[in-house]
């Protein structure tokens, strides 16, 4: 139910820009070479509850922990324990379907799912259910909670439909204070431009960055609820806005934050004063042979950058030589045409993908 979301978004914006002209941007490539790697595939058979991969997390313990269509997956390098909503117990997970995992100071993992948020405590193997349609009382229920920050003192969550929310854990549910609701204002210019919440991300400077069905976008003034929009695009010869749908952001090792859109990659470069400006990243081998939103980028710390595109499977940009390659599954044909939603790179340098049909692990 999650990525049907993603996916139709996606397809429809991609048939709307098939056409567009050239433009300059700051890493410039004509060609995509092929480069075949060896993957180890998981997948329902090996007891994965479900085969679409929202989210990969890696935990203090060295859990994987793997967010589906279909329920919480945590794997032990052996097998996988599933965890279920049930509706007659409620400490169970709020829903099935889940979408974003992060773990606070204390060691609890949090979960968004389609009903609500999610807290599970590791000593009590129990989850705590937040902003569930029970438990919002006269609030109005959030369909699907998208994505998740975890600070100190602060829950940060992305929604589909009702903008970003602030939860503070340090109060109990339903005090005054505990939920805190930013949302889109016509009538006030610095709010949040969209109520679509696609990622969110807190970068090296500890600022929170938003990627939404308008753009990307920052928060400024959480007190007054300001937020600054990134929508500059240096070098485009068929538009200077970026007003699309942003699906992930992550940053460099230099600070520099990319992004993954409808309309491919960008780089978002920060001047004197403040200033913002957005490079396109291997614009000519997005528009001519790629052409689907970017969902998801891993960043290397030697710089090179993995990336999947709607239907397109990998690519990984080796920075050191310039090149892009497409990823070749030497097990597998159909990569080429696969969607994935997620990737990490786990503390043993294991590289984990999450795909519309199953995981892939790539030993180094």
């Amino acid at each position: 139910m999650y990525n049907n979301i993603k996916i139709g978004v996606i397809l429809a914006f991609f048939l709307s820009f098939a056409n567009t002209g050239n433009s300059q941007n700051r890493i410039e490539l004509n060609t995509i070479k092929n480069k075949s790697l060896n993957f180890q595939h998981f997948d329902v058979t090996d007891g994965l509850s479900q085969s679409t991969v929202n989210s990969i997390f890696q935990d203090n313990n060295n859990y994987l922990w793997f967010a589906t269509d279909n329920g919480l997956n945590r794997y032990d390098g052996t097998s996988f324990k599933v965890f279920l909503f049930d509706p007659k117990d409620p400490n169970t997970i709020s829903a099935n379907v889940t979408s974003d995992i992060k773990q606070d100071e204390n060691g609890n993992l949090w979960i968004t799912t389609s009903n609500g948020l999610s807290e599970y405590d590791y000593s009590t193997n129990k989850f705590t259910r937040y902003l569930d349609i029970k438990s919002l009382g006269n609030l109005e229920p959030v369909n699907l909670f998208t994505s998740l920050i975890v600070d100190k003192s602060e829950i940060w969550v992305g929604t589909e439909g009702k903008g970003l929310i602030r939860v503070n854990p340090e109060l109990k549910q339903g005090d005054n204070g505990f939920v805190t609701y930013f949302q889109k204002n016509e009538k006030f210019s610095p709010s949040l431009s969209s109520n679509i919440v696609r990622c969110l991300y807190k970068d090296k400077k500890g600022r929170l960055w938003i990627g939404n069905s308008a753009g990307l976008e920052l928060l400024v003034d959480k007190s007054k609820g300001i937020f600054r929009k990134i929508k500059t695009i240096e070098g485009n010869t068929f538009q200077n806005e970026l007003n699309v749908d942003v699906w992930k952001i992550t940053e460099d090792s230099e600070g520099k934050i990319i992004i993954g859109t409808s309309q491919g990659l960008y780089i978002v470069e920060e001047g004197d004063n403040n200033s913002f400006v957005l490079h396109e990243f291997c614009a000519n081998v997005w528009r001519n042979s790629i052409g689907t939103g970017i969902l998801s980028i891993l960043v290397e710390k030697n710089g090179d950058v993995w990336f999947s595109a709607y239907r397109q499977g990998l690519f990984l940009y080796k920075k050191n030589d310039n090149t892009l390659y497409r990823i070749i599954d030497k097990n597998d044909a159909d990569l080429i045409h696969s969607t994935i939603f997620s990737m990490m790179r786990d503390s043993s340098g294991v590289l984990w993908i999450g795909k519309n049909d199953g995981i892939l692990k790539l030993s180094q």
